[in-house]
């Protein structure tokens, strides 16, 4: 967890905000952090996105050429997911649990089934 994260759920802790997660289905995606490495084989480059443990997320190739840019750019964002997740969470329980911005947190929500695989609602 990044240390924003933490430093986000201390303060909220301070002002007694409840931050645990809502009743929603647990993601079933690899906890994060993940990692992204590069690999050549051949004439092929590709970045591997992997767990702390080393074990393979997803690999994200290009045949074309000059395309490593895009290509590193995607695996680095897939590398950010899971932390992505959890801070989208904690601003969504933090918008709810003020009755901030309820059109916001809906959209939140659609966003957060999403990336659960959950069946999409309309908006």
């Amino acid at each position: 967890m990044s240390d924003h994260l933490e430093e986000f759920k201390d303060v909220m802790d301070e002002a007694h905000v409840d931050v645990e997660a809502p009743k929603m289905t647990e993601p079933k995606f690899t906890p994060g952090p993940w990692n992204v490495k590069f690999h050549i084989v051949d004439d092929m480059t590709f970045c591997v996105v992997e767990d702390e443990s080393r074990k393979a997320i997803c690999e994200v190739f290009s045949h074309e050429p000059n395309w490593e840019d895009e290509q590193e750019a995607n695996a680095r964002l897939l590398a950010a997911a899971p932390e992505m997740y959890e801070m989208l969470a904690s601003i969504r329980r933090t918008l709810k649990y003020m009755g901030y911005l309820p059109y916001l947190v809906k959209d939140i929500d659609l966003i957060l089934r999403k990336a659960r695989g959950e069946r999409e609602v309309e908006k």
